[in-house]
């Protein structure tokens, strides 16, 4: 009985396998069972989809540093301190839950998911650091103003 057991356990651990070489196969699961891409079709969308949450990772932290600023610049109130920090712990938890995302999906090991996640990251920040100089955060010297209100420095 107790061999029907290590032969049933030794079958389900040799039926999985993790690549851990990058390939360009088309057929993988992103995420969720229900999305698994099988064909050019799934493939092109999941590339693309991919790619615009990469840059949706870049305005989430466009955001951050924009609440920043907009915090320094408002009226030191309870209500306003409640109110930035529940903002900024919101556009945060977004951003580290879409890092970690899309970090899993570059864990598919898929040439064409890392070139889009990374493609998308670096389309993203450039897009978004071309928006910041017309923002208020290009006019505020927000790393000297963080700088002097750190106790460590």
């Amino acid at each position: 009985m107790e061999s029907l057991g290590m032969d049933m356990n030794m079958t389900m651990n040799m039926n999985m396998y993790m690549a851990m070489t990058f390939y360009n196969d088309h057929n993988f699961v992103v995420f969720f069972d229900s999305w698994h891409v099988d064909n050019d079709a799934k493939y092109a969308g999941a590339i693309i989809l991919l790619f615009l949450v990469s840059m949706g990772l870049e305005f989430l932290h466009f955001l951050l540093k924009l609440v920043t600023v907009y915090q320094i610049k408002a009226q030191k109130t309870i209500q306003n301190l409640i109110f930035y920090n529940f903002g900024y712990g919101i556009i945060y938890f977004l951003w580290v839950s879409l890092a970690y995302l899309l970090m899993l999906a570059i864990m598919t090991y898929s040439t064409g998911v890392f070139c889009a996640i990374t493609t998308g990251i670096t389309f993203g920040h450039f897009l978004f650091r071309m928006i910041e100089h017309k923002t208020p955060i290009a006019n505020e010297s927000l790393s000297q103003e963080l700088v002097v209100k750190n106790p460590c420095c």
